[in-house]
């Protein structure tokens, strides 16, 4: 017992583990990287490739020809033996109109009995294979109009038949002053609908008419009871004939120089080149276009939806959600000079209390033109005063800013403000010169959303 009395106890001496300090140091050092990818926003990329937009110049245009309206000049019914879109010579029998009614009714009421000629079916298939062929689910509207238009110029085709045939029936009548025959007073085409815009002209243009929000127009059906002075049919009189459009500012600019462009007819797909004019109303600028050809096809139309077919635009095509702005401070280029330990290019820098040497500063040069050249405020702030040197010239920074557009480069992991020069946009992409000094390249990365970082910023 008196010896376990003599014991002594140390205190345990306390050794650091370095192995234990490392680990907890990487741990900290995860958690800390771990907590600041999910605490900080995500910035997505845009890798960018070559491209092109097609400018989308879809218009409305309304159709002027040279046009005649035949009206009646008594009461009756009246009866056509001349179709829709059918060329007409002179003394080429149109349509006539009975005063009593009941011989028409009886041409009428017979030529269904009739067999069509071969060339009279194949100009029918021919009609019902063009709307088949341009339908699509957005035009169901003009189904009816065009079942329409097709059995009026059957029934046409069967009256022609059964004038033929009634030859001398119709001669007696017309002896005794029941029967009315119209022909054609000049040569053209027949077009057998009205809409009261027959004698539209350039000078007679306007933003209503060409909007054709109140744009009523009737056909001319056969075997149908009409007045004195009711429209009988609708004569086209020379190939020649125009549309005019009101365009955007924009379309304006890029066209104001041609002299002809091509459109696309959405009523059939078919292209067609015409004479361009362009003119004013109200401010407001339209396009005139002239066309030699391709009357026939659109005759039963006051209005036309065209697309222009303007140049394909071709570069880098990057989204317009990369885009941004970025303004500049602009510098004098003969303020520049060499100088620094690399001799490099750079501007002198008045020392701010006057009490020290200036300083020499070598900025990044972001673009330049003859008398400037421009830069951030990455090395220089607003109000810096440079000094000329060899002089006693000054100039201050600010004094001359630009705004230039561009995009944010993250190739290395931050931001770096790329100059952009715009060819064309669209909603959606534009379309950018390749090539440029200062600018991107093809397969560059580029911030997706630059309203989401800054100059300089660490993407990843």
């Amino acid at each position: 017992m008196k010896e376990t009395a003599n014991i002594v106890k140390f205190h345990r001496k306390v050794q650091l583990n370095i192995g234990l300090i490392i680990a907890l140091f990487v741990l900290a050092y995860v958690v800390f990287h771990i907590f600041s990818y999910f605490s900080k926003s995500s910035v997505k990329y845009y890798e960018v490739t070559e491209g092109s937009i097609t400018q989308d110049n879809f218009y409305r245009g309304v159709a002027m020809r040279q046009e005649l309206i035949v009206n009646a000049e008594e009461d009756g019914r009246c009866i056509y033996f001349s179709g829709n879109r059918s060329r007409a010579g002179v003394k080429s029998l149109i349509c006539a109109v009975d005063s009593v009614g009941s011989l028409a009714s009886t041409l009428s009421s017979k030529g269904s009995d009739y067999n069509l000629s071969t060339s009279e079916l194949s100009a029918a298939r021919d009609t019902i294979f063009d709307f088949v062929s341009a339908f699509s689910d957005k035009d169901f509207q003009e189904i009816y109009p065009f079942m329409t238009k097709l059995s009026e110029n059957l029934s046409t085709a069967y009256g022609r038949k059964a004038a033929l045939e009634n030859r001398d029936a119709i001669q007696s009548a017309e002896a005794s002053g029941s029967f009315h025959s119209y022909y054609a007073v000049r040569p053209g085409l027949l077009s057998l609908s009205s809409d009261g815009l027959e004698n539209l002209s350039e000078e007679g243009l306007s933003l209503d008419i060409l909007k054709g929000n109140a744009y009523k127009s009737s056909s001319f059906g056969t075997d149908r009871d009409i007045k004195t002075g009711d429209p009988l049919y609708r004569l086209i009189t020379n190939d020649d004939w125009s549309i005019a459009m009101q365009i955007s500012e924009e379309t304006y600019e890029t066209i104001k120089d041609s002299s002809y462009l091509t459109v696309r007819f959405s009523a059939d797909g078919n292209d067609a080149t015409g004479q361009v004019k362009l003119i004013r109303i109200d401010e407001q600028p339209v396009l005139i276009l002239t066309f030699d050809d391709s009357m026939d096809r659109y005759a039963d139309y006051r209005y036309l939806y065209v697309t222009l077919m303007l140049d394909e635009k071709r570069g880098l095509k990057i989204p317009n959600s990369s885009i941004t702005k970025k303004t500049f401070f602009a510098i004098p280029k003969d303020f520049f000079t060499n100088g620094g330990d690399t001799k490099e290019s750079g501007v002198i820098v008045k020392n701010e209390q006057e009490t020290g040497d200036p300083s020499f500063v070598n900025p990044t040069i972001y673009y330049d033109d003859e008398e400037y050249c421009y830069t951030d405020d990455s090395k220089l702030k607003n109000g810096d005063v440079l000094i000329k040197d060899g002089t006693t010239q000054t100039f201050s920074i600010g004094s001359k800013n630009d705004e230039k557009e561009g995009v944010f480069n993250v190739n290395k992991g931050y931001a770096v403000f790329k100059l952009i020069n715009i060819l064309f946009s669209n909603e959606d992409y534009s379309i950018v010169e390749s090539g440029t000094n200062y600018g991107i390249s093809l397969y560059d990365h580029i911030a997706l959303n630059a309203g989401n970082i800054k100059d300089g910023s660490i993407i990843y």
